[in-house]
């Protein structure tokens, strides 16, 4: 005889389950998609820089290769801190760096 599936787990944890895998997928989704910033406004920062077509490719290879290395940096620093805490850090880095960019460029300080 099976048990029943719906009393496996106590009351209130499937929905819990499901708002955690909304948030996490929100959060990954958003980091994923930080990749791609760069391209889309690279003309409007070749024209207010002057920078070339071989100054932007040089930007663009050098975030890639960054990003590359963070890749292989955060994955071992997030299976020694695990997954929880590497997701909270990095939740709390991106918004105050948002923050930080955002202020410097409305004061004019990049």
């Amino acid at each position: 005889m099976r048990p029943d599936p719906d009393r496996r787990h106590p009351p209130g944890y499937r929905a819990r389950q499901g708002l955690n895998w909304g948030v996490v997928g929100l959060m990954y989704t958003s980091y994923y998609l930080c990749r791609y910033n760069l391209s889309l406004a690279n003309k409007s920062i070749a024209a207010e820089f002057n920078f070339s077509k071989s100054d932007m490719s040089s930007i663009i290879s050098a975030q890639l290769l960054a990003y590359a290395i963070g890749q292989a940096v955060n994955g071992l620093l997030t299976d020694r801190l695990g997954g929880k805490r590497a997701m909270i850090i990095g939740a709390a880095g991106t918004v105050v760096m948002n923050i930080a960019f955002g202020a410097a460029s409305f004061w004019g300080m990049l």
